[in-house]
């Protein structure tokens, strides 16, 4: 048996949500992040976004996507010692 030190894995997974009802906030910052980030926006370091919209998406979107959702998984080792 072996001991990993130091293990670091970025998961990346899809989740699909349907039939969903969000507030009209919530969609313009959702297209924002379509449009002003090409869709991709991390939950981490751009929650300090002053934009209003972005922020209500952002708050949106962890409180309704969890990895139980998921239907398709990523990983990739970063770093193994």
């Amino acid at each position: 048996m072996k001991t990993i030190k130091d293990l670091t894995v970025q998961v990346t997974y899809t989740a699909g949500l349907g039939n969903v009802n969000v507030s009209n906030k919530v969609m313009r910052g959702i297209n924002k992040i379509q449009d002003e980030y090409h869709g991709k926006i991390d939950l981490d370091t751009d929650t300090s976004n002053d934009d209003e919209d972005i922020t209500a998406a952002i708050d949106w979107l962890r409180s309704k996507i969890n990895e139980e959702d998921a239907y398709e998984f990523e990983y990739e080792i970063i770093d193994c010692e």
